[in-house]
């Protein structure tokens, strides 16, 4: 059979059975604290201004509040001070 360029191919295709895909794992759910913005943030592709409230793991919290782009509100406030 002629395809649209000229050429003749055949459509013929040796199909072998799929397996069944495996469930894909259930993600594991990393804890977040509430932090407040005290800079301009971009996270997660979300713009804050300071004084919003964003939602982070402790590996992302990390590194801003040493910076002091964000800070963790109330009670989170003294134990991650004092880790750091």
């Amino acid at each position: 059979m002629a395809n649209a360029n000229g050429t003749n191919e055949s459509n013929a295709t040796s199909e072998t059975p799929e397996t069944p895909a495996k469930p894909a794992a259930p993600a594991k759910k990393v804890p977040t604290k509430a932090h407040r913005v005290l800079q301009n943030l971009r996270h997660d592709g979300k713009h804050y201004i300071p004084g919003k409230i964003v939602e982070l793991t402790a590996a992302q919290a990390k590194n801003l509040v040493e910076r002091k782009v964000v800070e963790p509100i109330a009670a989170e406030a003294a134990r991650i001070k004092a880790e750091l």
